[in-house]
Formats: C-alpha cells, sequence, structure tokens
C-alpha cells in the first residue's frame, strides 16, 4: 500500500493537522513554510508523530550539498529531496553521511513537459531522461526517486527504487501548475509515495479528504 505525503506549503495548513494524528501518513515540508518556521517546526511535528519528508531539492557543490544532508540527517528527517542533476559526484557521498534518512533523487520536475528538454537543449526526449537520472540514483544508492506517474512503471521495472509520485489529482482535470497529472487510481500500484497538497488543504473538509484517499490507497479507515 502506498503512503500518502501531505505537502505542507502555508502555515495556515497546520490547523487540519491535529485532526490528522495518529494516522500513518507523511508530512512534505517545502521551501515557503520551512523558511517561515524553521527546524522547530519539524522537531515539533515529530514530536507529534509525523514522519517528514523535507523537499528542498538540495542541488550545489557536493561539498555543500553533503554538510546540508548531514544536518538533516542529525535532525532526523526522514525523507530528504536532492536534485539528480547535481550529478554523480554531489549524489555518490550521500549513501555514507544520511544515517537514517532516506535520500530522495529529483528526475524532472512534473510542471515541466517536454519542451523543458529543448529549453536544456538534451539530446534526450524527457522519459529517456528520466531513466537516465533514476539509473544514475541507482547507481549513487540513493532511496528513492521523484518522478512522475508517466515514468514511474518503467522505473519499478528496471530499478530497485522507491517512487515518489507528485502531480497526483483527484480531479485530473484541475492541473493548477503542473503538466504531468495523474489519478491515485492509476499509479496506486506502483507508487511508494504519493505526494498530494492542494487537493487536500482546498477542500471544505480536509479530514474526510485524507480518509478518502486513504481508502483508494488500500487502506480501510472510517471518518468519525
Amino acid at each position: 500500500m502506498p503512503k500518502l505525503a501531505f505537502a505542507i506549503d502555508d502555515p495556515h495548513m497546520l490547523s487540519i493537522l491535529e485532526d490528522l494524528q495518529g494516522l500513518d501518513i507523511i508530512l512534505k515540508i517545502g521551501p515557503i513554510i520551512f523558511l517561515k518556521e524553521g527546524f522547530s517546526l519539524i522537531k515539533a511535528l515529530k514530536q507529534d508523530g509525523f514522519s517528514i519528508f523535507l523537499d528542498l531539492k538540495f542541488h550545489d557543490i557536493p561539498n555543500t550539498v553533503s554538510k546540508s544532508v548531514e544536518v538533516c540527517a542529525d535532525i532526523g528527517i526522514d525523507y530528504l529531496t536532492v536534485h539528480l542533476l547535481g550529478g554523480k559526484e554531489m549524489l555518490t557521498p550521500l549513501k555514507d553521511i544520511k544515517q537514517n534518512t532516506q535520500i530522495l533523487g529529483v528526475s524532472i520536475l512534473t510542471s515541466h513537459d517536454e519542451s523543458y528538454m529543448e529549453f536544456l537543449g538534451s539530446r534526450y526526449n524527457l522519459e529517456d531522461m528520466v531513466m537516465h537520472l533514476a539509473s544514475l540514483a541507482y547507481e549513487c544508492s540513493l532511496d528513492g526517486i521523484v518522478c512522475s506517474g508517466f515514468e514511474a512503471f518503467k522505473i519499478k521495472n528496471k530499478f530497485k527504487l522507491k517512487t515518489v509520485i507528485p502531480g497526483v489529482r483527484l480531479n485530473k482535470g484541475q492541473k493548477d501548475d503542473q503538466k504531468r497529472v495523474v489519478s491515485i487510481d492509476e499509479i496506486k500500484n506502483v507508487a511508494d509515495i504519493i505526494v498530494i497538497g492542494r487537493d487536500i488543504y482546498k477542500r471544505q473538509k480536509p479530514k474526510e479528504t485524507v480518509f478518502d484517499i486513504l481508502s483508494k490507497l488500500g487502506g480501510i479507515y472510517g471518518t468519525s
């Protein structure tokens, strides 16, 4: 059964979390709320029993990324993202310093489509680029890869990597700023973690929406 990562992008969303304590969900903390609240928020959420997915997408010189990962590992971050485009020299040392933190390599954002490959001047098409980056993640002993639902099946068939899938919509017609979106039913058999944010907190009853999502993923939950 895939896990749900609830993407928290705004402090106003924190009021929802009291109703979600005790559920087997992950909280994805992005840069906006992290810059406002810092590690104090993360420590408080971990004390409340939540697993933390810190999505800062590190991409810098190898030493800077290694030192940043060490800081996050010391804090006890459960999942942490780095950009696979940072390359082998940046990624290789991370397996030895990550402690219990699972390192997730970001491939190509779901807000990008084939035109992004043209912008990069890449010899790869989008899918081939994602597979190339997945191969790098596997070679460097990362724990998983952040990819769209379109590439997840191929990655699962070829590499032993956790697949973390953003761009999952309860209503595929509502894309917002994403371009490659999928439904839960399309990827629940291949995803290890699905990431959903706005489709939860924009609903009138966010708690019930979380229960509905968990049920679709294979769990049995009440709504009381």
